[in-house]
């Protein structure tokens, strides 16, 4: 195969590389909002502890 058979037919594949990276990344900040949240609630932080769980749940639900 040479690279002009292969560049033309990842024409448009572009866009659905993105959409997949921007998903990786958003599974990405759940897991550690979930993997802090048990955590900290088996700390004595209290209510505190779980603002960085909570703004990791946040930026991963955008």
């Amino acid at each position: 195969m040479n690279r002009h058979s292969t560049a033309a037919s990842d024409r448009g594949l572009q866009a659905e590389r993105t959409t997949l990276a921007w998903t990786r990344t958003a599974f990405a900040l759940l897991v550690n909002g979930v993997l802090l949240t048990l955590k900290d609630t088996q700390g004595a932080d209290g209510p505190a502890g779980l603002i960085p769980a909570g703004l990791a749940g946040a930026a991963a639900s955008c």
